[in-house]
């Protein structure tokens, strides 16, 4: 598994991540208050996006999910904006991580993880649909 692992994270840097990490899920914080962000003040997002609240798991449930694995795959992204960034440049951006993320996704149910899932920051950049 080891190796497997190395290999995915090797591809996180070749799809062009900045940097990416294994690390225990046991790690990883599942914090409510995140769930506020969305709602204190209410996110223009919220009730539009497919990816966002109230359309997804509970946090209790998205706890829950995420332990049952047990490595993740951190991947960042860096993009140098000069301390201002505009609202295109900063879609970009999010759009090239969710490529990175589904690519890496996708390369992991090729290695032999069935049930891997690539989850990004943020609302989905994917489609129009949700924007």
């Amino acid at each position: 598994m080891k190796d497997t692992l190395t290999k995915l994270h090797n591809e996180a840097i070749q799809l062009g991540a900045t940097r990416a990490r294994l690390i225990p899920v046991s790690s990883i914080v599942v914090d409510e208050r995140v769930r506020l962000k969305c709602l204190v003040p209410l996110c223009d997002k919220y009730n539009h996006n497919l990816m966002c609240p109230p359309n997804l798991p509970s946090v209790a449930e998205f706890r829950e999910s995420l332990n049952r694995y047990s490595k993740a795959l951190f991947v960042q992204l860096v993009c140098e904006n000069n301390g201002k960034i505009s609202k295109t440049e900063a879609r970009k951006h999010a759009l090239r991580l969710h490529e990175i993320i589904h690519a890496l996704e996708r390369k992991a149910l090729h290695l032999g993880f069935p049930l891997a899932a690539g989850l990004i920051g943020g609302s989905c950049k994917l489609c129009r649909e949700c924007i």
